[in-house]
């Protein structure tokens, strides 16, 4: 019989344990019946239903946390004093350079869709936030030569906001 053989293959379905980077949370073959009308009477057709959930870890451990790694450390140079102006020059253009240059590498794992998903708004707020320690620095530099003491409190309170500004984007953008 045609609809024993095909409920037979449709069940096989329920051998599928893992599909890479997706986790197959639910599996069922549903019967659905419907009256053809060529044929003149009811026919059977088997629909599999797959509820599957994307693997996000992945891009967790590969992306986010190397990525505020990197940020961590342009942030970082905000503890080196304003008037060391190569020193923290240094370390916000390499920070950035490292991160154009880490995109590059995981940019093939990514989805090429027309539109920004989240990832791709934490990337961009990513570049944002690594590029205004580079401007802040500059900024200092300038403030030093006319005081100094400004120049230190103002660097010890962008230090907290940008920290702050940082956790409320990204707990936006994945919220």
């Amino acid at each position: 019989d045609q609809s024993l053989f095909s409920m037979f293959v449709a069940s096989d379905f329920n051998t599928i344990s893992k599909v890479p980077d997706w986790d197959i949370v639910s599996k069922e073959v549903v019967p659905v019946h419907f009256y053809d009308e060529y044929w003149g009477d009811y026919r059977a057709k088997y629909l599999l239903e797959l509820r599957i959930e994307r693997n996000n870890f992945y891009y967790v451990y590969k992306i986010l946390i190397p990525i505020m790694i990197i940020l961590i450390i342009a942030w970082s140079s905000l503890w080196i004093t304003p008037n060391e102006l190569q020193a923290r020059l240094t370390v916000t253009i390499v920070c950035l350079l490292s991160l154009i240059a880490y995109n590059f590498v995981f940019n093939d794992d990514l989805p090429k869709l027309s539109y920004l998903t989240s990832l791709d708004r934490y990337i961009l707020l990513s570049y944002l936030f690594c590029a205004i320690p580079t401007f802040l620095t500059i900024y200092f530099s300038r403030l030093t030569k006319k005081d100094y003491n400004i120049a230190l409190e103002v660097n010890k309170k962008s230090r907290l906001i940008g920290m702050i500004i940082y956790i409320i984007s990204t707990a936006v953008i994945f919220t």
